[in-house]
């Protein structure tokens, strides 16, 4: 009996192992499956990834085609406009491009705003500390600074301005550093009997910084008549140089000759063989507050010219001399401001997005990013980008002056006001998009603008090498000659004073940007 139990008792033990054993080897062989699970879950995700990463990467890549072709079409459309621009037209380009057509979506650029004149800002490589300051974007120290900077070396573009780190400063945004005039005739017609009338838009205006000749004397009586050019003889002395238009008109002034061939002349003439011009602002484009920018033109001044050229026509606004004609600014003040101002604008901004365009609302895929969609489901754009550029057709061949990926700029720009916002509710006094520069800045608000407006500060003052620039002497107006001592050539040094220089600044040629670049 005894022997028994003990058997029966092994026997029920060696069953308890058994199913033991048999419970752990079904639970490995779960893990098993489940560790089998997980690594094919996880490779089928990562697969999924790297598909959805290279259809998004391949929309990218589609949408920067894009928008670079529409880039290009726009620089066509420019070039052939040019000599319609050269006589001051504002050029027309198309809302919309569509690059490619493939099932039920098309690649398309589209154009954001209206094309906008390069020559409607104040150019930075040539301002005066006084005009940087009626800009409103910075006090009299920055702007000497700045000025000091440009003197030594032109800014490829507004972002290489030292201390300039808060974009959203308007002032900073009636900048630019890539306007320039081509020293060519508008085609402003003389009006007088024995002037040959043949249509001088296009032709290189005459230098009258020389010696006379008949040559010289023929030139000018074909241009403005016999009158005009008799007139210019007397002025032309031995001996004489003109720094500018500005000293132009003072002498004709002087001569006892009126205002009325003032804009032909203005035309015609010029006293520098540079083939540009740098840093003129357009009269018939440019905002009132750049407009008060100029040497001697007032807030009033501008308004007023502002609305005087609204009513006149094509023909009249042609005449860079139409200020004082129209008795809007007098021959003084004109004569004082001429240097700097233009009648067109051959450089143009714009700014594009471009993508891949779906139609049908069940071809877009739910995932897709809400910054996508433009306008509804119908005008979708997938791997949106969006460039801005200056396209420049003061040579025969348009050139790219800028080009900058702005696809985050409206995100950024929402994140800086949602943060002033939040910050203006703990600090009332804080002024909303100056904050960036505020922090790190020894703001100096006591100067004054030309219109005795206080001028703060918005950029940065942190720096040592600014403070160094702060102590060099401010630039002095630019004219004409002047200019040439300012911008030193390609080679680092300053251009003959006989000899033509080219002064533009862009992508191809300037300061060189953190990145090794040319600047925006």
């Amino acid at each position: 009996m005894e022997g028994g139990a003990v058997m029966a008792s092994g026997a029920t033990t060696n069953a308890g192992h058994g199913s033991t054993r048999r419970g752990a080897v079904i639970f490995a062989v779960l893990i098993v499956v489940v560790l089998s699970a997980l690594i094919g879950w996880t490779m089928l995700s990562r697969a999924d990834a790297q598909v959805a990463s290279l259809s998004a990467s391949m929309k990218h890549g589609q949408a920067r085609a894009a928008a670079w072709s529409g880039i290009q079409a726009v620089m066509a459309r420019l070039a052939g406009q040019r000599e319609a621009i050269l006589g001051g037209a504002w050029p027309e380009v198309d809302d919309e491009i569509e690059v490619f057509t493939e099932g039920g979506a098309r690649g398309v650029a589209r154009f954001i705003g209206k094309i906008q004149p390069e020559a409607g800002r104040v150019n930075v490589n040539t301002a005066s500390a006084e005009m940087l300051v009626a800009s409103r974007a910075v006090n009299r120290s920055r702007a000497e600074a700045i000025v000091a900077a440009a003197r030594e070396t032109p800014f490829g573009s507004v972002e290489d301005v030292p201390g300039l780190i808060d974009v959203d400063v308007a002032g900073a945004q009636l900048w630019t550093a890539v306007s320039a005039d081509l020293n060519v005739q508008a085609g402003v017609r003389s009006g007088t009997a024995d002037a040959v009338d043949r249509g001088w838009g296009g032709s290189r205006r005459v230098n009258i910084n020389q010696a006379w000749t008949n040559e010289l004397g023929v030139a000018l009586t074909e241009r403005l008549g016999a009158a005009s050019a008799q007139a210019l003889k007397k002025m032309m002395t031995p001996g004489r140089v003109f720094a500018g238009m500005s000293s132009v008109l003072a002498a004709w002034r002087e001569a006892g000759l009126g205002t009325a061939d003032w804009g032909p002349m203005l035309d015609a003439v010029t006293t520098t063989e540079d083939e540009y011009v740098v840093g003129r602002v357009d009269l018939t484009t440019a905002p009132a507050n750049v407009l008060a920018c100029v040497p001697g033109i007032s807030a009033d001044a501008a308004e007023l010219l502002v609305r005087t050229r609204a009513r006149l026509d094509a023909a009249r606004l042609q005449n860079l001399a139409w200020p004082a004609v129209e008795g809007v600014l007098t021959p003084e003040v004109f004569e004082g401001a001429v240097d700097f101002l233009t009648t067109r604008s051959l450089q143009w901004r714009v700014r594009i997005e471009a993508g891949v365009e779906r139609s049908a609302v069940s071809s877009v895929p739910s995932s897709a990013p809400v910054s996508d969609w433009r306008g509804g489901p119908e005008a979708m754009l997938e791997g949106r980008v969006v460039y801005e550029c200056v396209i420049d057709v003061s040579s025969a061949r348009p050139r790219l002056a800028l080009l900058r990926d702005v696809t985050l700029e409206g995100p950024m720009r929402a994140w800086i006001a949602s943060r002033d916002r939040d910050r203006a509710v703990g600090d009332p006094g804080r002024e909303p998009g100056r904050d960036l520069a505020r922090e790190s800045s020894d703001v100096d608000d006591t100067s004054e603008g030309k219109n005795g407006a206080g001028s703060g500060d918005p950029s940065s003052k942190g720096s040592a090498g600014m403070a160094a620039l702060a102590d060099q002497s401010p630039q002095t107006v630019v004219s004409e000659n002047t200019s040439r001592a300012l911008v030193p050539t390609a080679a680092g040094e300053d251009g003959p004073m006989d000899g033509p220089v080219d002064r533009r600044v862009g992508r191809w040629r300037g300061r060189p940007n953190a990145s090794g670049g040319a600047g925006r």
